[in-house]
């Protein structure tokens, strides 16, 4: 019954409360165990009956580590110092016990990374880079599928926090992790760009800037024409979300889209999709926009002047 609570804890908005939270929890562990580490057991696999945790589920075993680890990353001093005691007395094998909680522990950043506390999405992004530091290429196939999985989601705020998480992820990595897994990652970075929900794609058009820092010209290549495709679709809600999305990447790297979008969207002849996708551009490209007047004026003055041609006289 305490258990719960008690990592309900470690998530309170005051730092006080999380750091009684994990000593407390802690000293509960402590006397469940006999002040041994915890056995930690597969997903689905429970306690034996003589075992001191027989009554406490597997899966609620799973939420409290995870909640230790990721206070481990807290914002407050006094909580990470509290937390990683407790975990180093409890747990005796770390790569192993994050292999067991990972998912549970993803589910747990990912809620962090989408909620509106600044310490708990601060707290969140620090535990995932850990975690990528520590377990790299160990867990890249178990957690790319995993966020990607998260992208099917209805609720928006779990989207948003998916594509953060994927920002962090790639972050913490290196380019040759990046590289071994990057089918996987273009797909969900180019999933969440083309969300329907703004707030998504903002998050994705993050992790696609971190993305391109990391890979160069091929995010570009790779990501940019699904948007494109989306203008030509005869679903309006679609044309929508592949402006949103165009819009977004070039507010992230303007000098690395603008040059490959806009020849691209001027292209002849001049639909109207593209002509309204280059104003969507224009509006977020900046000073970069400057460099490439030559291209987007000669393309929009002849469409101009074909309209003007097909015009009867007198209208």
């Amino acid at each position: 019954l305490l258990l719960p609570p008690l990592r309900a804890g470690l998530g309170a908005r005051s730092y006080r409360v999380r750091e009684a939270s994990a000593e407390l929890l802690g000293e509960l562990l402590g006397a469940l165990t006999g002040r041994e580490p915890l056995e930690v057991l597969e997903e689905g696999d429970e306690p034996d009956a003589d075992s001191p945790l027989a009554l406490v589920p597997t899966r609620t075993q799973h939420a409290v580590l995870a909640a230790l680890y990721i206070a481990r990353s807290d914002a407050s001093l006094a909580v990470r110092q509290t937390a990683t005691t407790v975990w180093k007395a409890m747990v005796a094998n770390t790569p192993r016990t994050l292999r067991l909680v990972l998912r549970e522990l993803m589910t747990q950043m990912i809620d962090g990374l989408s909620g509106g506390d600044d310490d708990r999405r601060t707290c969140a992004a620090r535990a995932l880079g850990e975690l990528v530091g520590k377990l790299g290429e160990r867990v890249f196939p178990t957690l790319i599928p995993m966020l990607a999985g998260g992208l099917d989601a209805p609720d928006e705020g779990h989207r948003r926090g998916v594509c953060l998480g994927l920002a962090q992820l790639m972050g913490a990595a290196s380019k040759d992790q990046v590289l071994s897994f990057l089918d996987g990652l273009i797909g969900a970075v180019r999933s969440g760009l083309c969300d329907d929900a703004p707030a998504v794609a903002e998050a994705a058009a993050l992790a696609f800037a971190t993305l391109q820092r990391l890979i160069g010209p091929q995010a570009v290549a790779e990501i940019v024409p699904a948007m494109l495709q989306l203008l030509r679709s005869d679903d309006a809600a679609e044309v929508i979300a592949g402006q949103r999305g165009l819009r977004e990447v070039v507010a992230q790297r303007p000098n690395a889209v603008v040059p490959y979008l806009l020849p691209r969207l001027c292209a002849p002849p001049l639909t109207l999709a593209s002509a309204r996708a280059v104003g969507a551009v224009a509006a977020v490209a900046g000073e970069v926009l400057h460099f490439h007047v030559d291209t987007v004026i000669p393309a929009l003055l002849a469409e101009t002047y074909v309209e003007a041609e097909l015009v009867p006289d007198g209208r």
